[in-house]
């Protein structure tokens, strides 16, 4: 499913070519294959940060409220999946940043950027607060264990 939302994104980006190039690419990459082979989170966040992308070049493009949806609803479950989802949130605000001057009604599209960066911070804020209060106590507990370490109960 990666491999065709990677096709689907190169399509998108340039032309049928270069989709068919991205998806073959990824299809035989040695880390996408290790991973989509794994019961783990890391191929699901490549998807849904793939459809991230997807839906920022359909805002780009078109701005049509289905591409908004992809975009938000994409970003956040990328988000709940892997944290590290979080550098692709960050790569696509500064593509947005950098190209707003081309943008012609700019205004207005940072308006509705603004407005989709706040509501995926205000729907993971919760999980994003209990995650940092988590890796206090993980901080907190491994710090006691290395202190015991040397301890002979």
């Amino acid at each position: 499913m990666v491999g065709r939302g990677a096709g689907r994104l190169g399509r998108a980006l340039s032309d049928r070519p270069t989709g068919i190039l991205a998806a073959l690419l990824l299809a035989t990459a040695r880390f996408t294959l290790w991973w989509s082979q794994e019961m783990r989170m890391y191929i699901l966040a490549a998807l849904l940060a793939t459809l991230s992308l997807w839906g920022l070049v359909g805002i780009w493009r078109r701005g049509r409220a289905r591409d908004w949806v992809l975009y938000v609803v994409s970003t956040i479950a990328a988000l709940y999946t892997l944290y590290l989802s979080a550098s692709v949130l960050v790569i696509e605000n500064l593509f947005v940043l950098l190209l707003l001057r081309r943008q012609r009604e700019w205004r207005r599209f940072l308006l509705s950027w603004a407005a989709a960066q706040g509501a995926i911070l205000l729907v993971f804020l919760p999980w994003l607060i209990l995650a940092v209060q988590r890796m206090r106590c993980l901080l907190y507990t491994s710090d006691a264990a290395e202190e015991l370490d040397g301890v002979d109960l």
